[in-house]
């Protein structure tokens, strides 16, 4: 007796891009639903991936689930103690900044395998220290990731761009060691020709993610050597579980909506809690 499940990704082993845990999310709401149970929410199934995550010692958080199970843009916000709840917000985004976003995008592989782990627990180690830096720069993602919420609700592709360029300073502050010498030869190479660009995860290697500033391919205007650009765009439904030819359901079904009013609350709650 038994189950036996073949799982695969086109995607290499540390790339950046949170595999793992979406095979985990797309297992387990399989499972959920083969055993005849109701699809699990998004919400329990973001906290269900994170418990899988744990268990396998793999490390992590809950925010590759968010940004990978659930399609389009979005916004995800943990509260504050314990246990951990996530609230996921759609962010509205028109069909011509979709398009927009589809033609600046810009993935590369590094070629290097990135050591998320290891990272990890020395960010942790540092954040239980009380190390200010650690503490500052984490209030600052907080806050950053939020206007980068906002530039999307606004449709500024250039603003996006720059927050993805400050998300990165910010990391490299958390986690020392998180751009090899091979990584920042690339980005000084591209800096003239993107709005922003970030490694993606924990860093150290992996895909490089950027935000193009003109569309089309990156080739033309840069020699890459070895590296290739990877086809990418804006996945707009997310995880979709279907049985025996029908679509069971749809990893969006119990989002809140993102607009102005909710992201300013959000933005103040954020300056009372850390300034």
């Amino acid at each position: 007796g038994g189950l036996e499940v073949e799982v695969w990704s086109h995607l290499p082993q540390g790339s950046g891009l949170g595999g793992s845990s979406l095979l985990a999310g797309t297992l387990l709401s399989a499972i959920v639903v083969l055993l005849g149970h109701p699809a699990p929410r998004p919400s329990h199934l973001i906290h269900a991936t994170l418990c899988i995550e744990q268990w396998l010692t793999t490390g992590g958080g809950w925010q590759d689930q968010v940004g990978g199970l659930v399609g389009g843009g979005k916004l995800g916000v943990s509260s504050q103690g314990t246990p951990v709840t996530v609230s996921t917000y759609n962010i509205p985004l028109s069909h011509t900044f979709v398009t927009s976003i589809n033609q600046h995008l810009l993935l590369l592989y590094t070629g290097k395998v990135r050591l998320a782990r290891n990272l990890l627990q020395n960010v942790i180690r540092n954040w239980y220290a009380g190390d200010p830096t650690i503490t500052s720069c984490f209030s600052q993602l907080r806050e950053l990731a939020l206007r980068a919420a906002g530039a999307m609700l606004h449709n500024d592709l250039e603003m996006l761009g720059s927050y993805i360029n400050d998300y990165w300073s910010l990391k490299k502050m958390v986690a020392s060691g998180c751009e090899p010498t091979m990584v920042s030869k690339l980005m000084t190479t591209l800096q003239e020709h993107c709005l922003g660009m970030s490694l993606a995860g924990a860093g150290g290697g992996g895909y490089l993610y950027a935000l193009k500033a003109r569309p089309g391919p990156l080739a033309d205007s840069v020699d890459l050597g070895d590296l290739t650009s990877d086809c990418v765009e804006v996945d707009q439904e997310g995880l979709e579980l279907w049985v025996a030819g029908e679509a069971v359901t749809r990893a969006t079904e119990d989002e809140d909506v993102l607009n102005h009013e909710t992201l300013m609350a959000l933005l103040e709650t954020k300056n009372k809690r850390f300034l």
